[in-house]
């Protein structure tokens, strides 16, 4: 996990979700410098689609902005926290209720 633990629940969850047919793609849109050689600040957009989820219809894409914290362990880059906020879909009503006369 983010958190660099391994625990059973983690792997229960991972095999849960790729049974559910996971779809994940994420783009980096930026990646900051915080302290050179130590610590990153990236950030991007995702979307994820499921073939086999029950709460999600098959085709529905649900999209989201991600961030994340990196720190150097090491020769390793770890995750330090992160962050995932899903976007609303758009809604149902196009175009403007006014009229102008």
């Amino acid at each position: 996990d983010v958190y660099g633990k391994t625990s059973a629940q983690t792997g229960d969850l991972t095999k849960k979700v790729h049974d559910m047919g996971i779809d994940l793609t994420n783009k980096v849109d930026e990646v900051r410098v915080l302290a050179p050689g130590q610590a990153l600040l990236a950030n991007g957009t995702f979307t994820v689609s499921y073939s086999k989820n029950p709460n999600v219809k098959p085709g529905d894409t649900l999209t989201g902005n991600w961030m994340r914290v990196l720190v150097k362990e090491g020769s390793d880059w770890k995750i330090a926290a992160q962050s995932l906020t899903r976007q609303a879909p758009p809604s149902a009503t196009v175009g403007s209720s006014s009229t102008s006369k």
